[in-house]
């Protein structure tokens, strides 16, 4: 259905933008075996004897924790009672990744991040958000749909909901990451969005937020959006889809949703 428009504290950092507090950790991950920095916003008159909405927002290829942060951000949240947590996973797709070498992230995220922010901060673990862009729209939906009590609101912004690609006639931009994401995924069909939202259950799915841009270069997430559209629609879900003017890579989604995004979530504790 549519609607309208885990340890320990290596280096604690903060300093005051705008109207929020904005901190970084670097958090020591007994899964992956390494620091993992995460930034985390609170509000300015943050009140750690009142429960707060979580939104995980999850970076985008080649970011990292600060992806995010800018006034576009900062100026949306204003003093709202949302706490944002942005961790630094690299280009691992969120995924247990099959590749040598490669990181149990999504371990990482529900076994350790989960329980750290609910334990350092006054949270509200049933009304949580994710959401992310690009890599970070399809991580976003992948651990919405597998932690469906956790969250009530995903934002899926420009994602590449349709990775690792399968079947896909490799462009420019695909091309040069194609081999990294075979390895990565292999014939796992568990990290699989469209199998998940198939197999879920429409009333207990978190409401879906998804935009993408008119000219987005990537052409198969447009027509991979278009699927996902399909799928909750016929099973009723609750969703909306938003073209936004603009491309993948300038940042014009993000900056015209994320404004509604953050009123969404206030409204989450009224």
């Amino acid at each position: 259905m549519r609607r309208p428009f885990l340890a320990t504290i290596i280096l604690l950092v903060c300093s005051t933008v705008a109207a929020q507090n904005v901190i970084t950790d670097t958090l020591f991950s007994s899964v992956l075996n390494r620091g993992v920095p995460v930034t985390v916003i609170t509000p300015r008159d943050y009140d750690s004897t009142k429960q707060h909405v979580v939104y995980y927002l999850l970076h985008y290829w080649d970011g990292d924790n600060t992806a995010y942060v800018d006034m576009n951000l900062l100026s949306s949240l204003d003093n709202k009672p949302v706490i944002v947590v942005s961790p630094s996973l690299g280009n691992g797709w969120y995924i247990n990744s099959l590749a040598k070498n490669g990181e149990r992230q999504t371990d990482f995220i529900e076994q350790e991040l989960f329980s750290y922010i609910d334990g350092k901060y006054k949270t509200l673990p049933g009304l949580q958000a994710i959401g992310g862009s690009s890599m970070g729209g399809f991580g976003a939906l992948l651990i919405g749909l597998r932690n469906q009590s956790r969250f009530r609101f995903i934002a899926d912004l420009s994602g590449a909901i349709n990775a690792p690609f399968r079947g896909v006639e490799p462009d420019k931009y695909l091309e040069p990451i194609m081999g990294l994401l075979n390895e990565q995924f292999g014939n796992n069909t568990e990290y699989d969005i469209m199998r998940l939202v198939r197999e879920s259950n429409s009333a207990d799915m978190p409401y879906i937020f998804m935009a993408i841009g008119t000219h987005d270069e990537f052409k198969t997430f447009k027509e991979a959006h278009k699927e996902l559209v399909e799928i909750l629609e016929n099973k009723n879900c609750q969703f909306e889809f938003h073209e936004i003017y603009g491309g993948h890579f300038t940042g014009e989604v993000r900056w015209a949703v994320m404004p509604y995004i953050m009123n969404y979530l206030r409204e989450l504790t009224l």
